[in-house]
Order: C-alpha cells, then sequence, then structure tokens
C-alpha cells in the first residue's frame, strides 16, 4: 500500500450494552469516495423535491425543518439560486441555453434550481422563466459512477457527460464551479484561463496562494494546487473583453495560509454587471416577503449578502496591499 494519503470508508454497528463494535464492510480509495458521496448527493436531490412539493402544497413553513434535515451544506439552496439567477441573466432567443458544471456530480443542482423556481413562484416574486428542460447540461467529473447516475436520473433533461475537461470543448452559456473541484483539476494558469474562459459567464470560488504557487494533500488523499495571485491575475487581465468580480461578503485573506480565497464573477461586462443587479434583486425580494424571516434566513446564506457588494479582483487586492 501507498504511503500516502488516502480515502476510506467503514460500515458497522456498535452494541451499546457492552461496547463492542463490529465492521461489516471496509472500503478505500476512489470506491469508499463514491460509495459515501453518492449517498450524500442523492439525499440532497431528494430533499430538494420534498421541498419543491412543500412550496407546490403551500406549505413553505416546513421548509426550515426540512432543509436543515435533509441538505448536507447550509449554503447549497444559497448556491443554487445563484445558478437560477446566472441562467435568466446568459438566456438569449437566437439558441439552445448550455450550462457547464465542474464537478457536476449526480447533477443534483437541477433539482436545486427548480426549488428555488418553486419557491420564487410560490412568493409571487417577478422572475425570468428558465426552462429547465431546454437546457443542454453538460457536466464535468471525474467519477464515471456519478456520471451514469446524472444520466439515469434526469432522463427528461439534456445531459451530457465528461470525465475529463479536454472531453468537452464547445463553449457554454453558464459556467460554475465550488473551488475544490477546480482545485483537483487547475495545475497551471494556462488551465486556468480554459476553464474560465468557457462560458459567456462564469460563477465560481476559488482559492489562490499569496506566495507562489503551493501544492497540498488534502485528507482525501488528492493533491491539489494553489496558483499564484500575481500569475492569475495576469491571465484574467490578458483576457480584456471581460471583467472579474468579486463578492466582498464572500472574499477573504487567510493569513496564516498565506491565501485569498475569492468568490467571484467573470465575463462579458454587461453580463456581470447585469448579473449582480438582479442577484441584489433577486434576494432583496425573499426577504421582503418573508415576514418571519425563517425562510430567507434559510435560503439566503450570509455569505452570498448583496448589501455588502462586489468590487474588482485588482482593486480588492490593491486596497489589501496583496500585489
Amino acid at each position: 500500500m501507498s504511503d500516502s494519503a488516502y480515502s476510506f470508508l467503514e460500515f458497522g454497528s456498535i452494541d451499546p450494552s457492552d461496547s463492542s463494535r463490529q465492521t461489516w464492510d471496509f472500503i478505500t480509495g476512489q470506491k469508499a469516495y463514491e460509495w459515501l458521496m453518492v449517498a450524500r448527493y442523492l439525499n440532497d436531490l431528494v430533499g430538494y423535491q420534498t421541498l419543491s412539493k412543500v412550496c407546490k402544497d403551500g406549505d413553505i413553513g416546513e421548509i426550515p425543518k426540512i432543509y436543515k434535515a435533509e441538505v448536507h451544506h447550509d449554503d447549497d439552496a444559497s448556491i443554487n439560486l445563484n445558478k437560477l439567477v446566472g441562467l435568466s441573466v446568459v438566456q438569449n432567443s437566437d439558441g439552445v441555453l448550455k450550462f457547464l458544471e465542474f464537478g457536476s456530480t449526480v447533477f443534483g443542482c437541477i433539482e436545486g434550481i427548480r426549488f428555488c423556481q418553486d419557491l420564487l413562484s410560490h412568493q409571487f416574486i417577478e422572475f425570468k422563466n428558465v426552462d429547465l428542460a431546454e437546457i443542454e447540461w453538460h457536466g464535468i467529473d471525474n467519477s464515471a459512477m456519478m456520471n451514469s447516475l446524472a444520466r439515469s436520473l434526469h432522463q427528461t433533461n439534456k445531459i451530457f457527460t465528461y470525465e475529463r475537461l479536454d472531453d468537452k470543448t464547445s463553449h457554454c452559456d453558464l459556467f460554475f464551479a465550488k473551488g475544490v473541484s477546480l482545485l483537483y483539476q487547475i495545475r497551471s494558469t494556462n488551465e486556468f484561463r480554459q476553464i474560465i474562459s468557457q462560458a459567456r459567464l462564469s460563477l465560481f470560488d476559488y482559492s489562490l496562494s499569496l506566495s507562489g504557487s503551493t501544492n497540498k494533500v488534502l485528507g482525501t488523499g488528492k493533491e491539489i494546487q494553489y496558483l499564484d495571485l500575481n500569475d492569475a491575475i495576469n491571465v484574467i487581465e490578458a483576457l480584456n473583453d471581460k471583467v472579474m468580480m468579486v463578492r466582498l461578503s464572500n472574499t477573504r485573506i487567510d493569513y496564516d495560509k498565506n491565501r485569498l480565497f475569492l468568490d467571484a464573477a467573470f465575463g462579458e461586462t454587461p453580463l456581470v454587471n447585469e448579473y449582480i443587479k438582479e442577484d441584489k434583486r433577486v434576494r432583496g425580494a425573499i426577504e421582503s416577503v418573508d415576514k418571519s424571516g425563517t425562510i430567507a434566513e434559510t435560503i439566503l446564506h450570509p455569505s452570498h449578502n448583496p448589501s455588502e457588494g462586489w468590487v474588482g479582483l485588482r482593486e480588492f487586492c490593491e486596497t489589501h496591499n496583496l500585489l
């Protein structure tokens, strides 16, 4: 066995009467990761289906309890709202809307986005119609199992899956990724440029090193790389027809680890500006119609607080003397 860290999954039982412990199965490596994460992602997916039904039945007072019990990450619905707003902004009448997610897993974001639509509809909040059945959903995930499940679970949607970035060559309208997914993939500034330039509008979070490119092995056994901040900015600014803005409520400096974590919107300037404007409007509307405050508190994560505003990446870095 390798000396490197690796993932494991153990299943068993404990008898409290005599404190005995029995292991029924012990799995390592990629299979351990898939067995755990597939179960978690499917639980989220079913949770969102339940939440959508609650909206349609008019029992939205149940949303906080169901969400807390069934959805793993407390910011997940807020992230899916980001995706819905992004899709509404890049809509056009001259072609099929194409969405690309890096780290798409089982494409449970479709159920998450549908729940956001159902909630907005129930609350009578004005919003552009986004037909999820007509979107091309492109996903990149290195798990063949998850890609297969994504297609099987969404047979009424147009699902396209790939195991490698190089397998996906055509551009799309909206790109989304969480930072860990990007950190697994990106090994150079050229790959960084290639990925964020995949779409007219890209929404992602990412971590950059303040002291040169560095590598790290995570507890999962997977190695990630943090690109140098200055190198990343040079790549971004070379794409002079596009702009990168960072969300101030979710962009922060970790001086102990010498890293910058950023929550970004990158793309054509009019689209980025429209996205920021629409995101603020929709979140404000959810807060204003929710008199109890419990729905807004559940769905609108504080890390996506529009009142704190957005700023260009270079401006943020210069303000904090990072360059």
